[in-house]
């Protein structure tokens, strides 16, 4: 009872002392949480006002100078410490946000985006397809019931070569490809040759218009091939080089295979199946997506932390039931947390519920306290 009441005495004493007591607690058990918050201010600030590389080293020096200064006259009061130290993280971490920010934005000598004028351009490319081929019926079109269109199919490709005057040079980037018929045969990790057009996104010109181009340019996308047909694609070489890719694609063709049967969903149930549990949604039929998002029921095949929490919770209760140390528990926990991750689409939810699970595992080999804060804040400054 001596434990409880002591701690009991804690809690009331930190009630007690407000904001301050609350500031003393987040430097004490979740120094990261600093680093995280300067991150993310950096990023919207060098993003809202573009301000010049030089500014951050600079004020780098600046906050450099004013530890060293701070730390002198704080000399003999280690209490003021902790404090010096949080707030420099915090000012370095906004400098590192924004310097990462600028550092994403510059495109390399040989990038595509630097070739690219607003003329359009018929040329040779070649480059690895990096996300399977969606295959767009234009169902969901509003004017679709009033005209007739062809299936389209579109897909990201990281460029490799260009043919030019004096053959093939290397060439880096991403573009979006937009094919004018179903890609059957085509495969992320594929190796192709396309002869299409490559042009820039066209900026929004109506208010409240959705800004493709805007929304692309933030993952570093500025040209989109346009291709008329199938022919006009060669496969170079079929399946990827990568052995992550390899390993990936091993990975959710067996748990695809484990929960359907088949390699494949043969009807629409298995397609909702499939999303639900493993979140690959592109197969979905068009009315059965917007089903679910006209009845605000879509985050269900929307695979989330929430999906790993529930998958990493049931791992830990079948170890626990089974008598399993909370060492070999944790160790259980993480290896099944990779192979999730494995089979899972990219995206970074489930990602961030990742790193937090693998963090609060590592906490129980160290005998550390996880605290949510510092594991979500360590999250948050990988992602």
């Amino acid at each position: 009872m001596d434990d409880i009441q002591q701690k009991l005495e804690l809690i009331d004493k930190q009630l007690r002392g407000g904001v301050a007591e609350s500031h003393k607690q987040i430097i004490s058990t979740a120094p990261l949480l600093f680093a995280a918050v300067g991150l993310i201010a950096g990023i919207l600030i060098q993003d809202e006002f573009g301000l010049p590389v030089w500014f951050w080293p600079a004020a780098v020096g600046v906050c450099a100078t004013a530890t060293i200064v701070s730390y002198v006259v704080c000399r003999g009061r280690e209490e003021k410490l902790p404090y010096i130290l949080a707030y420099t993280a915090l000012v370095c971490f906004v400098c590192l946000g924004a310097i990462r920010l600028r550092s994403c934005e510059q495109p390399a000598s040989n990038d595509i985006s630097k070739f690219i004028t607003s003329e359009r351009k018929l040329v040779t490319i070649r480059g690895q397809i990096i996300t399977e081929p969606y295959v767009n019926k234009n169902e969901g079109w509003a004017f679709a019931k009033f005209t007739h269109n062809d299936p389209t199919s579109s897909f990201y490709l990281k460029l490799g070569e260009v043919e030019t005057d004096d053959g093939w040079a290397k060439l880096s980037g991403t573009v979006r490809v937009q094919v004018n018929e179903p890609v059957l045969g085509l495969k992320a990790g594929d190796y192709i040759q396309a002869y299409c057009w490559l042009d820039r996104f066209e900026k929004a010109t109506n208010p409240g218009q959705f800004d493709v181009a805007r929304y692309l340019a933030r993952k570093n996308v500025f040209v989109a091939a346009s291709i008329e047909s199938r022919e006009a694609i060669e496969v170079i070489q079929s399946g990827s080089t990568d052995f992550f890719a390899k390993i990936k694609g091993k990975a959710k063709k067996i748990a695809v295979q484990s929960l359907l049967g088949s390699p494949y969903p043969q009807d629409e149930s298995e397609r909702l199946l499939q999303a639900l549990v493993l979140g690959y949604r592109a197969e979905m039929d068009i009315a059965t997506f917007e089903a679910f998002r006209r009845t605000g029921l879509l985050h269900f095949v929307c695979l989330s932390g929430m999906n790993f929490g529930i998958f990493v919770g049931m791992i830990w209760w079948l170890c626990k039931t089974a008598g399993l140390s909370r060492k070999i528990q944790a160790a259980v926990c993480m290896i099944a947390a990779a192979m999730f991750v494995l089979v899972i689409p990219s995206n970074p939810p489930a990602f961030r519920a990742a790193i937090i699970c693998l963090v609060f595992c590592l906490s129980l080999f160290f005998r550390r306290q996880s605290n949510p804060f510092n594991s979500l804040a360590l999250a948050a400054v990988i992602l």
